[in-house]
């Protein structure tokens, strides 16, 4: 987390480059390893789908469907926490905790990206304590500005919630779950060395 004020403004982020998962493999060999194949005929797109991993022909892509636009950097810190050496965190449940980071789609694995993303849950409870004791209590009766108490709760909540939406702009982390049962069709691909992460840079 950033050493910022908790009412500090959001800065300006740049656009992360897009991180694919691209499939090399076998397609015939797809159908033995538990996958179901599918023609959706509004593209002519072909795919193969197994527990929510589906491979698509057209651009040898990857995409999994609890993990929609953060595919490949999912794949890109599984790579890393693998080439480190560093455990990723599965709970007692072996569930995945993946946080991820709305702005550059970054994805965390291990115990320490879990407990910063706790470290922001509780510092943003916080930020909200303090933005909520900026508003004074609404007014019992109409105000001079023709507002009737509704109609200024109404209005100050608007402005709250929209800083509180600059806050978590800057501060995106967000959590996901998956099981291992979800994950596995992924990690076979992975074993057969089928898969990469590939870059592109955004225009």
């Amino acid at each position: 987390m950033s050493e910022q004020t908790a009412l500090s403004p959001a800065k300006a982020i740049a656009s992360p480059p897009i991180k694919r998962i691209h499939f090399s493999g076998n397609y015939a060999t797809l159908k033995n390893m538990g996958y179901s194949f599918q023609k959706l005929f509004a593209g002519n797109y072909q795919q193969w789908e197994n527990t929510g991993t589906r491979i698509w022909k057209r651009g040898s892509e990857v995409t999994i469907d609890e993990l929609v636009n953060y595919e490949g950097y999912f794949l890109a810190a599984l790579l890393a926490a693998q080439d480190s050496g560093t455990p990723i965190n599965l709970d007692k449940d072996n569930d995945l905790m993946i946080i991820v980071n709305r702005h550059t789609r970054e994805v965390g694995l291990t115990k320490a990206d879990e407990e910063n993303y706790l470290t922001q849950r509780i510092a943003y409870s916080s930020y909200l304590t303090e933005l909520n004791s900026r508003f004074p209590l609404p007014p019992s009766s109409e105000r001079s500005d023709g507002q009737t108490p509704s109609q200024w709760y109404k209005n100050e909540q608007i402005a709250l919630a929209k800083e509180a939406g600059v806050y978590q702009a800057e501060h995106g982390l967000t959590w996901i779950t998956m099981t291992l049962n979800e994950l596995r069709p992924l990690l076979a691909l992975l074993k057969k060395g089928w898969l990469s992460v590939q870059i592109t840079e955004r225009k």
